[in-house]
């Protein structure tokens, strides 16, 4: 008989339900967000559950069944391990994320696991195709405007808001959504500026 580990401070796993999507972007990149959203609503993640010191847990199906942990940490980043072969911030630690906020955006209960639940000690798998980010991969028009135009944005941003001219940069962003409005890659990281939240 297994033994139940102790309820952990609310907080940790609450932070979760704070996350936005600048947040998760800016963590995985849009490309990996995007995947992961696809493997989440493709319902690839199964026995969700969180741990006692406030991680997340779960099996996610790629090519293979990978156990997948996500965390915020001490410094209120998004960290996690996946035995897939990308190992940390792939997409299936999104998939675990978003399914995570579903959970609570629809009152669904998250169990707590127990100490000696084989996902807390899963190994990282083989390369394998199917799960690689290819590095030609990185260079394409959504990398390009996360690696470069968000940050130069979010400069901008910060500037405005901290001279208190934040309607300004309201306006700024509407218009940039109105001028590039058939650009999809780029409304997604003007989105992402936003700081709109997962959930509400």
């Amino acid at each position: 008989m297994t033994k139940k580990q102790s309820k952990p401070e609310p907080s940790k796993v609450e932070q979760f339900k704070a996350l936005t999507w600048i947040e998760l972007t800016n963590w995985a990149g849009s490309t990996i967000v995007s995947r992961g959203k696809t493997y989440q609503q493709g319902k690839r993640v199964s026995q969700l559950a969180k741990t006692p010191d406030g991680k997340l847990v779960a099996w996610v199906k790629g090519t293979d069944i990978y156990a997948t942990q996500v965390e915020i940490n001490a410094n209120g980043s998004l960290d996690s391990n996946c035995s897939c072969p990308y190992w940390a911030t792939c997409k299936h630690a999104v998939a675990v994320v978003l399914e995570y906020l579903e959970h609570v955006k629809k009152g669904k209960n998250v169990p707590f696991t127990d100490s000696d639940d084989q996902r807390l000690s899963q190994r990282r798998s083989s390369w394998d195709d199917d799960d690689m980010e290819y590095s030609e991969e990185k260079m394409t028009t959504t990398s390009i405007f996360r690696e470069y135009l968000a940050p130069y944005l979010q400069k901008v941003q910060t500037l405005l808001q901290e001279k208190g001219r934040k309607k300004e940069w309201e306006v700024y962003l509407q218009d940039l959504r109105i001028a590039h409005a058939r650009k999809r890659r780029l409304l997604e990281v003007l989105d992402g500026l936003g700081g709109k939240r997962i959930i509400d």
